[in-house]
């Protein structure tokens, strides 16, 4: 199908972050524990949710170019996207605090490759990682309002990182008819098994090298009106 690829991936040191020795053995079992529940999870739910993709072309185009592009997606509903692109060489922006780190682990059992930091702090050292990635004929994926919000409010790290290596942005959100919303900060979307799920594509934003200041804020704009604008699509989407 549009989305079915195989997930094979080699392990690499880097996945190991020595910051996992801080934990306590108590902590390390738990966190374990944890994100191995919510890989099943979340394998488990994907499988059986009635999935429809819309702006399947924008998808395409971009998997048919010969350079690199980054995925970007809210924090908020970023379970169906992660659940459903993996399978290339992917890299994932996951962020520093606890909960990145059992994301982390989440993401490399479903083959994904991960950089730690944030578009805001401990972000600088992330996005020059990203930025050697890039040139490596690796996709990127960034959730520009994590890690803790704002939330659905682009920080300026994703368009820099465009502008920087001169790659388009495919944003990307989804939905689902059943589903749990969280009472966290970006109001977390997590699917219920078998249900209709929807995930949309946007139209690629392409960065100019040459952005003023005023230019500069109007891509983190558009991109912030083109994430909102197919996350409503994909609301839209599932209800019909």
């Amino acid at each position: 199908s549009l989305l079915r690829h195989s997930t094979k991936r080699s392990f690499r040191w880097r996945d190991f972050d020595l910051a996992f020795l801080e934990y306590t053995v108590k902590q390390r079992i738990w966190l374990f524990l944890c994100a191995g529940l919510a890989w099943l999870a979340l394998l488990v739910i994907g499988a059986t949710l009635r999935l429809k993709v819309v702006g399947g072309s924008f998808y395409r185009q971009m998997l048919r170019r010969s350079g690199d592009f980054i995925y970007a997606l809210w924090h908020g509903r970023m379970f169906l996207p992660l659940c459903f692109i993996r399978g290339r060489k992917i890299t994932v922006l996951v962020s520093r605090h606890r909960d990145g780190e059992l994301l982390k682990w989440v993401l490399t059992g479903l083959g994904y490759e991960t950089v730690r930091g944030s578009t805001t702090s401990g972000g600088g050292k992330a996005l020059r990682e990203l930025l050697l990635e890039s040139g490596r004929g690796t996709i990127l994926a960034v959730t520009p309002d994590g890690p803790k919000g704002p939330a659905r409010k682009v920080q300026p790290g994703v368009i820099f990182l465009a502008q920087r290596k001169g790659i388009p942005i495919l944003p990307v959100s989804g939905a689902a008819q059943r589903r749990k919303l969280f009472a966290s900060w970006d109001n977390f979307m997590l699917p219920l098994p078998f249900s209709k799920a929807v995930l949309a594509f946007g139209p690629p934003i392409f960065v100019k090298p040459d952005l003023n200041q005023v230019e500069f804020q109007q891509q983190c704009i558009n991109l912030e009106r083109s994430l909102n604008e197919i996350t409503e699509l994909a609301e839209r989407a599932c209800q019909e």
